[in-house]
């Protein structure tokens, strides 16, 4: 084949498009074999699947590495100044590439279930492809019978960007550089908190095959012993996934915490409860032969709350109410399709298998170890579910044709209604440890425990008085403590029980013990740290400086002029940019009796897109406080810069000003997708300074007849290039070049809050996810494979 445009290199896009058409095809064949069990051909049929699956992927990774800009999903999420580990990482930031993400670690599954479970492989092969075959749909980007099915990562920058008019065969000499990843998800989390979250997603699926291979083999000892080990990885993987996401909110946003009940965030909490409900109604299934059909139940919801979280998220219902959500491209219809197979499946699957279900006909015992950890579960799927209620509002709208809002404050409202539920979940945790599957004399059990409950209350009561005695506390938050404080003191008595029993040569540590001691003391943490943080940012000029901001915790800084509180003292002393960020220099000192007991400098950062300021904050992390700094205003851009010179180019045109060279190399007109009545045209200008080249692309943004002119900035020069509209003519643009005054920035607004022992949260969520993991390893020791 014969390339007509200049400078394309279509072989790595069509081998991949090639390899995830031909993995697609192979995935239906192997899910034909396996319908009639032919073990041979299946495997060979589902590995070679799994390698061209593998080929596709390093094609995308391929294309993005080297900057390939004739690939739409590179031209739009990659740039060819961003550092390599940022473009490879921009395989996951659009829809495309999370699907890939989600294929890859579920083809990684199938081949584990050949090696690890060969007696039950092809049940769960089946239902491993049937999740495979719709995931590689959303991929295909194919148009069968005039329907378009999936959106390919391959296609072609001129396919979707010239749809109007004739790109040109050198198109691309016009494409100097992509969009590049968000600036946002410059971070080093991008790499690894997208793989892990999707780790967790594809691995929900095996807990939900193993409650299934329950029914329908009849196997259930063997089968739930499974379920609880993959279960528990879910909750590790997942969790890990969700823990290191609010450490990027925390270190990157500027909203001021880890977690603001946002829906994507919700969505990704919402399968992790109901798989740790599941997870416990699991163990008691395995121990009691109880409540089968709630775990079949509960593993089935955990699964199909990732498949509600990836509609929701990947829809576009979302775009107006979470930073986090993508906008619609057409695969919102084969989501729900995906959706609406896996409950008829289910369905048919439970309907048909329903006399396999196991029965206790045994009255529940009140003081049962099994009948506490039941409570718990429903508790936590409470917690669920009002989370499912309140985050999917904007689905109900829309199905519904109502009008209903949002909460206005989602953290408080959250919050308000989670606290009750945290605080039972608490109690159950900290009582089922005493309890035993079996207990049913209520004396003997009181009598086992009266002493060690006054112990534990005595000393709970005592740290509650003496240290949140003039905390302002409200009674949920003391009862909030109080219940994590018992929960932690019963938890760790009964873990250090178990490890006197064990032997030198045989030791063993329960893993659920430090799960709920975890769990304890990341309650805390969020406590201690969400009520009694303190603003020392205090505003005592009562200035209002911006109506989107509190004006009584942003304080105005001078350069070089301090401004003291009761018990701290702030300095800006300087600003530098490093890169394309501004970075400014604050000092912080703690006093007391006027004396200086500890001081600090912190370096928040600010980028200025399109005359909008995107904060990146400063944190001083220690064990029992955290600083937590950012700049919310900055001066205006006309005390930043000021213009040096003006002059009207047309193509082709060069000005020269002192050493530097101005140049008109082209304009391009954009049609802008998914925009009504919007469209563009980018001007390119090449600007010479000390023989190094640089390029500026400003705008022009036609919006129902009215023109609109977005600014450059050419970070390295600090020069900003306006076009004057009003100036401009078809025969030449007017552009106005403005540079940075001598003069830097000489205030700021800053806002400064101290978190007091916010460590505990991190570490509780640390020492929860060790839970699970020991957990894992001593299913593992007792021969779970």
């Amino acid at each position: 084949m014969i390339n007509k445009f200049v400078g394309e290199h279509l072989i790595p896009g069509i081998i991949g498009d090639n390899c995830i058409f031909l993995s697609f095809i192979l995935t239906f064949l192997s899910f034909i074999s396996y319908t009639y069990y032919n073990r041979y051909v299946s495997r060979i049929l589902y590995i070679i699947n799994c390698l061209l699956t593998y080929i596709a992927i390093l094609c995308l990774g391929y294309i993005m590495y080297n900057n390939y800009f004739e690939y739409y999903y590179v031209w739009a999420h990659t740039s060819k100044y961003a550092p390599y580990y940022y473009n490879i990482a921009s395989i996951w930031e659009g829809q495309e590439g999370s699907f890939i993400l989600w294929i890859f670690w579920e083809s990684v599954l199938g081949l584990i279930i050949m090696y690890f479970y060969p007696k039950w492989e092809k049940k769960m092969m089946l239902l491993i492809l049937i999740s495979s075959l719709m995931l590689k749909s959303m991929i295909l980007g194919i148009n069968f019978w005039g329907v378009k099915i999936g959106s390919s990562p391959f296609t072609l920058l001129r396919d979707i960007k010239f749809t109007n008019n004739n790109p040109g065969l050198d198109y691309l000499s016009n494409i100097f550089d992509g969009q590049g990843l968000n600036i946002l998800l410059k971070n080093y989390w991008m790499i690894i908190h997208p793989p892990t979250l999707f780790a967790g997603y594809a691995v929900m699926i095996m807990p939900y095959i193993f409650s299934l291979i329950s029914l329908t083999t009849k196997n259930y000892k063997s089968s739930i012993k499974h379920a609880i080990i993959w279960s528990l990885i879910s909750a590790l993987v997942l969790g890990s996934g969700i823990i290191m996401g609010a450490l990027w909110a925390y270190e990157s946003l500027n909203f001021g915490g880890y977690w603001s009940w946002d829906p994507v965030e919700n969505l990704s909490l919402i399968p992790w409860l109901v798989n740790i409900a599941n997870l416990h109604i699991l163990i008691i299934l395995y121990k009691k032969q109880k409540a089968h059909l709630l775990t079949i139940i509960f593993s089935f919801i955990s699964f199909l709350s990732v498949l509600y979280s990836s509609f929701m998220t990947k829809s576009g219902i979302l775009e107006n109410t979470s930073i986090h959500s993508f906008t619609n491209t057409g695969l919102s219809t084969q989501l729900i399709i995906y959706i609406i197979i896996i409950l008829l499946g289910f369905l048919f699957i439970l309907f048909k298998n329903k006399n396999n279900l196991l029965r206790n006909n045994n009255e529940d015992d009140l003081l049962s170890k099994d009948f506490w950890m039941l409570i718990g579960s429903l508790i936590i799927f409470v917690s669920s579910i009002q989370i499912f209620i309140a985050t999917s509002i904007p689905i109900w709208n829309k199905v519904f044709n109502t009008n209903i809002a949002p909460p206005v404050d989602p953290i408080k409202s959250f919050n308000n209604i989670q606290m009750p539920i945290v605080c039972i979940a608490l109690f159950v945790c900290s009582i089922s440890q005493i309890l035993d599957y079996n207990y049913k004399n209520i004396y003997k059990i009181l009598n086992c425990t009266k002493n060690y409950y006054i112990i534990v209350c005595t000393i709970i009561v005592n740290i509650i008085f003496f240290y949140f005695n003039n905390q302002n506390l409200s009674f949920i938050h003391i009862l909030l403590i109080f219940i994590s404080l018992l929960n932690i003191i019963t938890n760790s008595f009964f873990l250090f029980k178990t490890f006197l029993k064990t032997t030198k040569y045989n030791i063993s540590i329960n893993g659920s013990s430090i799960a709920h001691i975890g769990f304890g003391i990341m309650i805390i943490g969020i406590i201690i740290s969400g009520t009694q943080k303190s603003i020392i940012s205090r505003n005592n000029f009562q200035i209002d400086y911006n109506k989107n901001l509190t004006y009584k915790e942003n304080v105005l800084l001078i350069k070089n002029i301090p401004v003291y509180s009761k018990e701290h003292c702030i300095l800006y002393q300087y600003d530098y940019i490093n890169n394309d960020k501004n970075y400014y220099k604050i000092n912080i000192k703690t006093l007391y009796d006027n004396a200086v007991i500890e001081e600090l400098n912190l370096y928040p950062s600010i980028i200025v897109d399109n005359n909008n300021i995107i904060s990146f904050p400063a944190i001083y992390k220690s064990f029992n406080k955290d600083i937590y700094t950012y700049v919310s205003i900055i001066p205006n851009e006309e005390e930043l810069y000021t213009e040096f010179c003006q002059t009207k180019l047309s193509i082709g045109d060069v000005y020269r000003y002192n050493n530097m060279k101005f140049s008109l190399l082209n304009t391009i007109y954009e049609d802008i997708k998914n925009a009504q009545n919007i469209n563009s045209l980018k001007l390119c200008l090449k600007i010479i300074n000390n023989n190094v080249e640089y390029y500026a692309y400003p705008l022009i943004i036609y919006k129902d007849n009215h023109l609109l002119t977005v600014p450059y900035l050419i970070p390295e020069l600090d020069i900003k290039i306006y076009v004057n509209k009003e100036k401009s003519t078809d025969d030449y643009f007017h552009f106005s070049f403005m540079n940075k005054k001598n003069v830097k920035n000489n205030w700021i607004v800053l806002k400064a809050i101290i978190f007091p022992y916010i460590s505990l949260f991190w570490i509780g969520n640390l020492i929860m996810l060790l839970g699970f993991l020991i957990s894992i390893f001593n299913k593992i020791k007792n021969g779970i494979f």
